[in-house]
């Protein structure tokens, strides 16, 4: 992988059937000037069901977003995609049918992208059948 790649972790607890993903934050120049891309970027509203106020897309914050939704090129996933495949993976083997618990957790830069993943897994199906999914963050830039 590439050295300013996003850095995160997937443990597992068996006892608990609970999955975690831990991301790490800002450490080096490139995540400080990715802190810095703090313009919005339009993306395309994951949630299918019309609420009040509803729009089709949301904005993100430029750097942020850059790191979770941009394809790599080398198999065109984006880190959002890479990171659910493997969380389903791992679940999977908790549960054949996907009842386990996900927490997602980071620290400054890793906050806001725990925040970032949490919200895209709270909307996909892949995820439907989890029994929780749990956020916590820590001086998360957002």
């Amino acid at each position: 992988r590439h050295p300013n790649d996003v850095v995160y972790s997937i443990c597992c607890n068996r006892r608990q059937k609970r999955v975690s993903v831990v991301f790490r934050g800002t450490v080096n120049s490139h995540n400080w000037l990715m802190n810095l891309k703090f313009f919005m970027t339009k993306h395309p509203n994951p949630i299918a069901e019309n609420y009040p106020g509803r729009e089709e897309t949301l904005g993100f914050h430029t750097g942020y977003s850059l790191y979770m939704t941009r394809q790599r090129k080398d198999d065109s996933l984006t880190k959002i995609e890479e990171i659910f495949s493997k969380i389903d993976s791992v679940g999977r083997e908790l549960d054949a049918d996907g009842d386990y618990n996900l927490s997602i957790t980071g620290h400054s830069l890793g906050g806001a992208l725990a925040t970032i993943l949490s919200f895209y897994a709270a909307t996909n199906q892949m995820f439907s059948k989890v029994r929780t999914i749990r956020v916590f963050t820590y001086k998360a830039w957002l």
